[in-house]
């Protein structure tokens, strides 16, 4: 692959990405998802740490006016990135190298719930995220995700159990994303 290309490709997805308004959205999302389809992985991480930098995770949870449509798409796309096969090096990727106007995304104690509330995130795909976190490249937020899981997941152990212990065949999808 020509790197001039995939350079020129991961420029229009910032480019649209940072102008992603009510107008426009949907063709922007269109024409990323092209972008992505023809470009693979590489642009697809590239649009995950474009919008997870866009965003900002430090208030309660609402989107501003500034970053609503980069949330709205961040929040569609983790929904499809749980099922790829790539979730965890995409993800953690994304959060460990935000670009550099991001200054939300740093790793605390309150970064997991904040992704949850800003994500949307139900109890199973915040078991998910936080698991998928473990790996990231980040010390820090390694140890912030090993005392999330450790409080978070205890309450939640019912649910997973129950998941773990359904025939394969079951349509899980209901309990999972609700």
């Amino acid at each position: 692959m020509n790197l001039d290309s995939l350079s020129l490709a991961l420029s229009q997805i910032s480019y649209l990405v940072d102008n992603l308004t009510k107008k426009n959205y949907k063709a922007s999302q269109q024409e990323i998802q092209h972008i992505v389809n023809r470009h693979g992985p590489e642009a697809d991480r590239h649009l995950l740490r474009c919008l997870f930098s866009h965003v900002d995770f430090s208030g309660d949870g609402k989107s501003s006016g500034k970053d609503f449509h980069q949330t709205q798409f961040l929040i569609q796309e983790c929904v499809s990135l749980i099922s790829k096969p790539n979730f965890i090096s995409t993800l953690c990727y994304a959060i460990d190298n935000p670009l550099h106007y991001q200054k939300s995304l740093k790793p605390s104690a309150h970064l997991f719930t904040q992704l949850s509330k800003v994500l949307k995130l139900s109890k199973v795909q915040e078991v998910i995220f936080g698991l998928a976190l473990l790996n990231s490249s980040n010390v820090d937020l390694r140890a912030f995700g090993s005392l999330y899981q450790c409080c978070s997941m205890v309450p939640h152990l019912p649910l997973l159990l129950t998941l773990l212990h359904l025939p394969l065949d079951v349509n899980t999808s209901n309990l999972i994303n609700g």
